[in-house]
């Protein structure tokens, strides 16, 4: 794990892109490649997670006539989550990578999260500097 996603753990008990949905209340896509229940089993697709209405939704998006490519797969699955999300009305203008693998979440939350992370730094280094 690197330090950004090391602090996530420990300051905001923060683990996966999955926490990041639950304590933020926020829609998350995320990019797979193996079939859940098919250990081994080549299955590239989106999930969607949201809340509406009080309940945690998921949608699957796969595309078939994709690429076999590993990043033009990804992208295309990623074009076409972003576009589903904003059909759904998700209301995310900008989506970027959650500082986990093949994740993304909405910008206005991301820098809500970074903010949360840099206090939670700075009081550890106020700890570690008092008398």
């Amino acid at each position: 794990m690197s330090k950004y996603t090391d602090s996530l753990d420990e300051a905001l008990n923060v683990s996966n892109e999955i926490d990041v949905s639950r304590r933020y209340e926020c829609p998350v896509i995320t990019f797979s490649t193996q079939h859940a229940h098919a250990f081994g089993h080549k299955d590239h697709h989106v999930d969607v997670r949201y809340l509406r209405d009080g309940k945690w939704w998921k949608k699957t998006i796969r595309l078939r006539e994709g690429s076999s490519r590993l990043q033009e797969s990804r992208a295309a699955h990623l074009e076409a989550a972003v576009e589903w999300a904003r059909g759904r009305g998700l209301g995310v203008e900008e989506w970027v990578p959650t500082g986990f693998p093949n994740s993304w979440m909405p910008k206005d939350v991301k820098e809500r999260m970074k903010a949360d992370v840099k206090q939670w730094r700075e009081g550890q280094q106020a700890e570690r500097s008092a008398p």
